[in-house]
């Protein structure tokens, strides 16, 4: 084994030659080398990060340092780095295979009818990294739009003017199984709803002066802290879902609508629905909803509709 002379970083004994890295830190491997390196080597899996330390402070012992090639096989085997989107000729962007992608510049569609991102895989992450897709024309189609597809993940940007912002269904009638989850995304100025998902998850989101429904799920979907406002529908809408630790004020339409769905019920909890145009809560009576800790007010038809017809309704204040 070569010689390499190691220095303190934190905890972690690092060589400072002879090891074609020297640091893992905020998700990346970063090369030592000074001509051919390239970019540093997106670190994709926890076991890796683990590996790569591990095998730096064994250096210390006399244990044989990774070489490129078996830091390549690392990023190989672990599913590999992620893949770039930048601004395309043409659109609609397909991605159609597994893995992680992320946008590397704003992106702008100007014809209508058009999507800007489909994804036609499983097992897809989209990273829009602070990116913001918009359309021009109103009748574009979708934002970001996947269809009976398991464990799309969506993330980190704002999608605006499309007929719906971000779409990601699992009808129950295909073979996806759910897993999908979208979050940190905003979504504004679309003609339609703002987020619209089935069998997911809907995190730390913000949909507002959307035209219809701020934020919109199915079949055992959950929002959680997240806000929808503005929008010229209702705020969220629910079937057989569940709204946890979020706000929805001043929408035309109702702050929170649950849907019927075969009578399986959606569970409100920890919101405040205030300043809306019609409802704050409008339950289906007989529906099996439960509403619990939370805060309505000013809301212009009344805050809560069919608390205790054949629904829950416990410390809350809806006066």
């Amino acid at each position: 084994m070569r010689p390499a002379i190691y220095v303190l970083l934190g905890v972690l004994l690092v060589p400072t030659v002879g090891l074609v890295g020297d640091i893992v830190t905020d998700g990346q491997f970063k090369s030592t080398r000074t001509t051919g390196a390239g970019p540093p080597i997106e670190v994709v899996s926890e076991a890796m990060v683990a590996n790569l330390n591990a095998d730096m402070v064994d250096g210390v012992e006399g244990t044989d340092l990774y070489t490129q090639a078996e830091v390549d096989a690392l990023v190989n085997a672990a599913g590999g780095g992620r893949i770039e989107i930048g601004v395309p000729t043409s659109f609609p962007i397909t991605i159609d295979e597994p893995g992680s992608y992320v946008l590397t510049a704003d992106l702008e569609v100007t014809a209508a009818g058009v999507n800007a991102i489909q994804i036609w895989a499983d097992n897809v992450t989209l990273d829009l990294a602070g990116h913001v897709i918009r359309s021009t024309v109103p009748t574009s189609s979708k934002g970001i739009h996947s269809y009976g597809n398991s464990n799309i993940r969506v993330r980190n940007g704002i999608v605006e003017g499309f007929s719906k912002g971000v779409a990601v269904a699992n009808y129950p009638s295909s073979t996806a199984y759910g897993g999908n989850i979208i979050e940190n995304v905003t979504a504004t100025g679309n003609s339609g709803e703002g987020i619209y998902a089935w069998m997911a998850v809907v995190e730390n989101c913000n949909a507002y002066d959307n035209e219809a429904t701020g934020i919109a799920v199915r079949h055992g979907s959950v929002v959680r802290g997240s806000c929808a406002n503005d929008n010229g529908g209702t705020g969220i809408a629910l079937w057989a879902s569940s709204a946890i630790d979020c706000m929805s004020y001043g929408n035309a339409g109702s702050g929170i609508v649950t849907l019927a769905d075969g009578g399986m019920g959606s569970l409100i909890s920890g919101r405040n629905v205030s300043v809306n145009g019609e409802y704050g809560i409008l339950m289906v009576a007989n529906d099996h909803n439960n509403v619990l800790n939370c805060v309505g007010y000013g809301n212009t038809a009344g805050n809560i509709v069919n608390c205790g017809n054949g629904n829950g309704c416990h410390h809350n204040y809806l006066p």
